[in-house]
């Protein structure tokens, strides 16, 4: 188990630092983006989806006994579909609510 545990942490900080280097030269001396900031969310989206990938891919290969976590993160992964779903279920009923009491 520690074995395993020291062969996926660097795997988890370089999920982080990779986006985290990428996104450093989009932001000025001020702290602001220098691009738009939908184009900067845009991209951190990407680098972020295919860094995780590559180093999944990466780690799954290594480590084939792995892969039964895979899809255990996969599951959880797809819990997280809920989030938006509760939250446009939510919003729908503020505006009706809000709708009705205006009537």
């Amino acid at each position: 188990m520690r074995a395993s545990l020291l062969w996926i942490v660097p795997f988890g900080l370089l999920t982080w630092l990779i986006p985290f280097v990428v996104s450093v030269p989009f932001y000025g001396a001020q702290g602001r983006p220098v691009i738009p900031i939908g184009v900067f969310k845009s991209l951190m989206i990407v680098v972020g989806s295919a860094t995780g990938a590559w180093l999944l891919v990466r780690l799954f290969s290594q480590r084939p006994t792995f892969k039964r976590a895979g899809f255990y993160f996969g599951e959880v992964g797809l819990r997280y579909c809920v989030i938006p779903i509760m939250s446009v279920a939510t919003a729908s009923a503020a505006a009706s609510g809000r709708e009705n009491a205006a009537r």
